[in-house]
């Protein structure tokens, strides 16, 4: 186990060398590699369906995804991983977890058919991969420019969010275009879009509903291990 960890250990920082060159060519040239990361079930390909429809160019992604597949690179890359010096710049997308982990959790279940895994399995090292995830994708905010986007913000304002996150990366898009882009992307033409998938892979799109799948100590312990975050991220009390 320790031999494991030690040879992780050393292939992440292998890693981090290998792409230090490669980020000093594009900033040398004013060229931009942007991650979209998010913990999983947080929006990210609902946003990266949002920028494609704007924009016109096509997002990547480190992961063959079943749905919409790309190749590794484009105007935004997605991840979840703790790859942030693969990138000049970021955009962090974060979803409250009394929504994140209860849609991870049907994912699981439902699209990776891990039938045996329990909500109480599951809960706890969710938690900590949610503060892990989160926590260190902040903190690179101190070493590259970072746009920091609320699901719930976008959910409730999609053209204005959109908007500023397009400026941000670099496009000024007359306002119909990007409320086309969001109707391209609703819900259920999303679903239709891919039949095999689509009812599991986009469920319900809400916010707030999520925490009536926690129990009372179970929230306790979610404000508890994050408090802190979701207080840095605006979430009042530690609520939706």
């Amino acid at each position: 186990m320790a031999e494991a960890r030690l040879f992780s250990k050393a292939r992440g920082r292998l890693d981090q060398l290998a792409w230090l060159p490669r980020l000093a060519w594009l900033r040398a040239r004013g060229r931009r590699r942007v991650a979209l990361s998010s913990y999983p079930r947080s929006g990210n390909t609902w946003l990266r369906g949002l920028i494609e429809a704007a924009t016109g160019q096509a997002s990547g992604s480190i992961y063959s995804d079943a749905v919409m597949r790309r190749g590794a690179d484009g105007v935004v890359i997605k991840t979840h991983a703790w790859d942030m010096h693969r990138y000049t710049h970021a955009v962090l997308v974060v979803r409250h977890p009394f929504d994140a982990l209860p849609s991870y959790f049907h994912y699981r279940q439902n699209i990776w058919k891990e039938t045996g895994l329990t909500w109480e399995t599951f809960l706890l090292g969710a938690i900590e991969e949610w503060r892990g995830h989160t926590a260190r994708w902040l903190a690179a905010g101190r070493r590259m420019p970072l746009y920091r986007l609320r699901y719930e913000d976008l959910l409730a304002e999609p053209q204005e969010e959109l908007a500023k996150l397009l400026a941000w990366l670099g496009f000024d898009l007359p306002p119909e275009r990007v409320a086309a882009a969001i109707d391209h992307n609703a819900l259920e033409k999303m679903r239709a879009r891919h039949p095999r998938l689509g009812g599991e892979f986009f469920r319900r799109g809400l916010s707030g509903v999520g925490v009536e799948e926690f129990s009372e100590a179970e929230r306790g312990l979610v404000r508890e291990r994050l408090g802190d975050l979701l207080a840095e991220l605006g979430y009042d009390g530690g609520e939706v």
